[in-house]
């Protein structure tokens, strides 16, 4: 025994011998030996390359590797993450990968600019050291040596553990979820190191004996446990294997190796508490006071969650799969090797040896294609390069010459071929490095980081950043290290109440912080988007339709500037802006990122966002008219992403109207991918960008061109509520439809939700009918109707499209139309409560349709919660407060939540002085939101009413801190004018009141009173106008009208209202009647009126008369022609041409006026209005008579 080249491990003692091997087996020397035995003398321990030089070559090849493919900074995705986690003061509190957390924190100290090369340093040195550890644990692996015996059999032995341990070291290096990780900064590298550490110290005990190695594996085991969750998977296999070796030392007994052990063990897992302690003091930093054992548990809790959590990852039983069945075959149910010439042991060998270097190559059942980069999964390609490297010292055993055996030359090739396969396996290894290498390669995370410089530059002293997810952590990291004023606000988890409570503490002292505090995202953006200086602080990256309504959008590289003023944006120096962004972009479009990187995906979406903003500014500069300069940025555009279908749309359209050389070829590629585009073509806007005239699409039969139609208008809640006096809007359409829909006061879906469900199923035909609904709302009848058609074509019974046609032409201002319609659905679907409700918003107070329409509603038993609340706000506009009440009493049994239901009950209360009342809804506000705005509203009303108004301002004020609600704006100004306060803030606050409310009556008569006290009386005059139209006459609004014809020097039509005033005394106050005799007493004094002939008396008597008579008729469309007529023979052709719109707008269409029209809008230089309405009448000669006709063509000459 003396002369084999092994040794046992304990000489005899008091006890006689002690060996591994059963004495009655009586091995020889040359008969083997067991392969779980690790040899004392190894043959080739003095021979080069040994054990521990592959160890160090293996270790330094590695890192080499690491180091030539390393990201030096931070490389988006979970490295991000990982380092945000630890870096970020505000991020949530976490237990997970603790000591790496503090290592990392410890690299931040000493270069916070330099951590992500730190850390990644840090990673690939245990990266290195574990396919080093790895390596030297496989060389201690024997093999079973037998048939015919030789010192060269032991060789062999020696060689194919020195084969294995280079094969599975080669294996992990190579393999890509190490290679990453050892790349990059995370934590994955440092908990794959603590794993072999632990099993080094098992294999030192296995091959030593001694306790300290027994303590170190207990310590590290109970240390990685409470870092990384992945060695209680390991636990039963540990347990195992140390209780083997420890009875094989014979110290089962033992109560010192029993107390290394477990001393060890305990001291590791004493890192649960220590991981416990500073996750409290990280939650009570962050306000989330909790109980340490509660702490604890919660930090047990979520180690055992993180092992479990996988099983419902997609593919799980294949990852599960792909590791064990290769390592339970090859191990614990397989016979040793040799089995020369079995040739099925051979066979399923040499197929783990092709499926494990398939994994490698990452084939579509590797855990890593499965898994990716969101779930690293170091630890079964672990396993495998240690079932790599048996396999490969396997097939080396086979290939010894073996000459008893060797019968013929069959047998002597496939000896041959087991050697050369053996030999091989490395060198295919190194193959599929150099493959992985694409893949693997973190160099390219310095694009992510020039981009995020990019932002963070074109910001321009910005400092709100809004994001869709893409950069979100790469540019919070950003901002951390660079210790930047920028806040990050990521859109896609503003659903988080968690994340806003976080977020909120970035906004600390500033006006916008309330609401983040209390989980309203909405209120935040609202507030922040309609105070004079929000929109001049946020940056947007990638979701520009969120933010149209609020301000003009200016595109600039990867982001989105807003603008209040569409006169501040320079188009040329912009374009100019952006050549060295595009020529970046471009170059790489030229040289893009390997696709099998990680890097790829992020390169692809980053080109398509820089691809979709240049698509935007060229819409811009086509809707200002400069089609060559929107031409080359379209080319632009598609040069940096070629599969931009906005940009292909639009180039097309642009190609037709310029007869461009190239739209052959862009019609071309248009008809033979048009198929491709799939449920992409309804997210148009979303995914690619604006498309330029969508409208030329949809006649063309491509409805789903509209996605690409912004779903707002440009800054509509800072235009003026009636921009143009010839085409105003219907203030109150959106409203009116959303309570005949039945959808008032309730949480509704945008365009945004049913593109995405047209997404998923462009047969959707209810997803086509509520977007039909929604381009009502925006007074869209001509995108309405192609909805509707859609849908039929989809199949849609056309029944169903009925009450949606009436509404399109209530749209359309066919009133009577909607009405007739209407009627006839009454009879035809009398369940449709949508009906009935239309019936009673479109008719008149007095019409016996809408008053048996009310009725029904009313006696409808069962109706849902949109019938009570618009029938109670009907009921309030009609002042039938008791019917009003119970309707609403009925919505609150529906709905004892619904803030609508309550808020309109406190404005009933207030209005009616019903205490009780108004304390119920007040509570039941405040039970939802202790700090509702609408207990400072009511307090502010009770101050009023009592004559305080200083206390009436706080309370206005403190309400408006919490919301900005129209009232509460409407209410404050109207207090700063009675105080004489700060006009012009009184007048900024009931502007935004009125972009809030658009056409308010109230909110209308507050302004024009404040611009009275100005002196702008034309301006307070249109608004005054508006007003009485919408609430009639009241006592203060002729007052006010009275006061402005003054200031405009109209004594007449100002002594006419006055004089109406003083024959209703009854309605009016003390402080009104001491104001009307004051300006009774003014204009009387007024001397005589100065026309310059008896025709100017007769116009002059006759607008009085008029004036006079439309007080007393108000809209009426006959008096507002006449008065247009004499106003444009008067000359004063401005109020001649409002007039006169105002008659069409009620009546239709009138030759008489029309003509009129267009001649005041020649007088006033809108030929092209003039020469469209004369081009009118022209095509309608019918409707004219023989002067008429002649005064056409004379004004169409002059026009021409």
């Amino acid at each position: 025994m003396n002369s084999a080249p092994f040794a046992v491990r304990k000489q005899q003692d008091g006890a006689g011998n002690f060996l591994f091997f059963r004495p009655d087996l009586k091995h020889s020397p040359g008969e083997g030996r067991d392969p779980r035995v690790q040899l004392d003398k190894d043959p080739l321990s003095q021979q080069f390359p040994t054990d521990r030089q592959c160890g160090w070559f293996l270790f330094l090849a590695a890192f080499l590797l690491y180091l030539a493919t390393m990201s030096w900074q931070a490389f988006p995705g979970p490295p991000t993450l990982a380092l945000l986690a630890v870096l970020d003061p505000l991020a949530e509190p976490t237990s997970r990968d603790a000591v790496w957390g503090w290592l990392m924190k410890g690299f931040a100290a000493l270069a916070p600019e330099h951590v992500a090369a730190w850390s990644g340093l840090f990673s690939g040195l245990c990266g290195a050291w574990s396919v080093a550890l790895l390596a030297r644990l496989m060389m201690r692996t024997g093999y079973l040596i037998r048939n015919e015996p030789g010192r060269e059999s032991f060789f062999r032995e020696a060689q194919a553990r020195r084969i294995s341990g280079l094969a599975a070291g080669a294996y992990l290096a190579f393999s890509l979820p190490v290679w990453v990780a050892a790349t990059r900064s995370m934590a994955d590298t440092f908990n794959l190191w603590l794993l072999l550490v632990f099993a080094w110290f098992i294999s030192q005990y296995r091959h030593r004996g001694r306790r300290r190695h027994l303590f170190l594996a207990g310590f590290l085991f109970g240390a990685g446990a409470a870092e990384y969750p992945t060695f209680l998977v390991f636990f039963p296999l540990a347990a195992f294997v140390l209780l083997r070796e420890i009875f094989r030392w014979q110290a089962l007994r033992s109560w010192r190796a029993h107390a290394a052990l477990l001393g060890g063990l305990a001291l590791g897992l004493s890192l649960y508490p220590l991981v416990a302690f500073v996750l409290f003091k990280q939650l009570a930093l962050a306000g989330d006071h909790v109980a340490p054992l509660e702490v604890l548990h919660r930090t047990l809790s979520a180690q055992f969650q993180m092992v479990t959590q996988l099983r419902f990852a997609t593919g799980f039983l294949v990852i599960v799969a792909v590791p064990v069945v290769p390592w339970l075959t090859l191990f614990p149910l397989s016979s040793r090797s040799p089995w020369f010439y079995e040739w099925g042991q051979i066979g399923v060998r040499a197929l783990f040896a092709v499926g494990m270097l398939a994994v490698l190559f990452d084939l579509p059942f590797s855990p890593w294609h499965l898994m990716g980069f969101g779930y690293l999964m170091s630890t079964p390609y672990l396993i495998l390069a240690v079932c790599m490297g048996y396999v490969a010292g396997e097939f080396w055993i086979l290939g010894e010459p073996q000459v008893m055996l060797d019968s013929d030359s069959f047998r002597r090739t496939v000896r041959r071929a087991s050697s050369l396969f053996a030999a091989a396996l490395p060198f295919a290894l190194l193959g599929i490095g150099a493959w992985n290498w694409r893949a693997a390669d973190g160099r390219y995370g310095r694009i992510v980081n020039e981009a995020v410089a990019e932002v963070l530059g074109r910001l321009d002293g910005r400092n709100i950043l809004f994001t869709t997810g893409l950069l979100d952590e790469s540019l919070c990291l950003a901002v951390e290290l660079q210790h930047s004023p920028v806040r990050v606000v990521s859109a896609p988890r503003t659903g988080s109440g968690p994340y806003l409570q976080r977020l909120a503490k970035r906004f600390s002292g500033e006006p916008w912080q309330a609401p983040l505090s209390h989980g309203d995202f909405g209120q935040f953006l609202d507030h922040l988007l309609m105070s004079d200086d929000g929109p001049g602080l946020i940056g947007i990256i990638d979701l520009p339709d969120v933010f149209r309504e609020f301000g003009y959008l200016v595109p600039d590289g990867f982001i989105y500037r807003m603008e209040t003023d569409p006169g501040r944006i320079d188009l040329p120096a912009l374009i100019e802006a952006q050549r060295p962004f595009w020529a970046w972009m471009l170059r790489m479009a030229e040289h893009p990122v390997p696709e099998q990187n990680l890097m790829s995906p992020y390169q692809e979406r980053m080109r398509l966002m820089a691809s979709k903003v240049a698509n935007n500014l060229a819409v811009l500069q086509l809707e200002r008219g400069d089609e060559a300069a929107g031409l080359e940025t379209l080319r632009t555009a598609r040069r940096i992403y070629s599969d931009n279908w906005s940009v292909l749309m639009n180039l097309i359209e642009l190609g037709r109207a310029r007869e461009c050389p190239d739209l052959p070829e862009w019609e071309k590629e248009w008809a033979y991918r048009e198929d491709e585009l799939g449920g992409d073509r309804w997210a148009l806007a979303i995914r690619y960008g604006y498309v330029w005239k969508a409208r030329a699409w949809v006649q063309q039969g491509y409805v789903w061109a509209l996605s690409g139609v912004p779903a707002i208008d440009e800054a509509f809640r800072r235009k003026p509520a009636i921009s143009d006096e010839e085409d105003a809007a219907n203030d109150n359409r959106a409203q009116v439809l959303d309570q005949a829909y039945l959808l008032w006061g309730q949480p509704a879906r945008d365009d945004t939700y049913y593109r995405s469900q047209l997404v998923k199923d462009s047969r959707d035909v209810e997803a086509l009918m509520a977007m039909c609904r929604l381009a009502l709302r925006r007074n869209d009848p001509e995108a309405a109707e192609a909805f509707i058609a859609e849908a039929l074509s989809m199949g849609m019974d056309e029944n169903k499209a009925r009450f949606d046609r009436a509404m399109l032409a209530y749209v359309r201002g066919e009133k009577e139309s909607a009405l007739a319609q209407l009627s006839a659905l009454c009879v035809q679907t009398p369940g449709d409560l949508r009906v009935w409700m239309a019936l009673v918003l479109l008719a008149d107070e007095d019409d016996p349709t809408g008053m048996e329409a009310l009725k029904h509603l009313k006696g409808y038993a069962g109706a849902p919660i949109g019938v009570h609340l618009s029938l109670g706000h009907v009921l309030m506009a009609r002042q039938q407060w008791a019917a009003a009440q119970s309707e609403l009493d009925l919505a609150v049994q529906q709905d004892p939540r619904n803030a609508q239901v309550w808020e309109m009950m406190v404005l009933l209360a207030q209005t009616r002085g019903n205490k009780p009342l108004l304390d119920a809804g007040l509570r039941a506000l405040m039970d939802r939101n202790p700090d509702h705005f609408m207990q400072y509203q009511n307090a502010g009303v009770d101050a009023y009413r009592k004559g305080n108004l200083a206390d009436a301002e706080a309370a206005f004020r403190q309400g408006l801190m919490r919301q900005r609600d129209a009232t509460l704006l409407n209410n404050l100004a109207h207090v700063l004018m009675e105080r004489d306060g700060d006009l012009q803030e009184a007048l900024k606050l009931i502007d935004e009141a009125l972009l809030r409310q658009p056409g308010q009556a109230q909110m209308l008569s507050t302004r024009g009173a404040i611009l009275v006290k100005l002196g702008r009386f034309a301006e307070a005059r249109k608004d005054l106008q508006d007003s009485l139209r919408k609430q009639g006459r009241t006592p203060n609004l002729l007052l006010l009208l009275s006061q402005t014809y003054e200031g405009l020097g109209d004594r007449t039509r100002a002594l006419t209202l006055v004089r109406t005033l003083a024959a209703q005394p009854g309605q009016m106050d003390d402080k009104q009647k001491e104001l009307m005799r004051a300006l009774q007493a003014r204009l009387s004094e007024a001397p005589a009126r100065s026309a310059s002939s008896a025709a100017e008396a007769r116009l002059d008597a006759a607008l009085e008369r008029l004036e006079a008579a439309l007080l007393r008729k108000p809209g009426d469309a006959d008096l507002l022609g006449l008065r247009g007529e004499v106003l444009f023979r008067m000359g004063r052709h401005a109020e001649a041409r409002t007039a006169l719109a105002e008659s069409l707008r009620a009546q239709g269409r009138n030759a008489k006026w029309l003509l009129l029209l267009a001649e005041a809008s020649e007088k006033l230089g809108d030929r092209a209005r003039a020469l469209a309405v004369a081009e009118s009448l022209a095509a309608q000669p019918a409707q004219l008579d023989e002067a008429q006709m002649k005064r056409v063509e004379e004004l169409l000459v002059r026009l021409r």
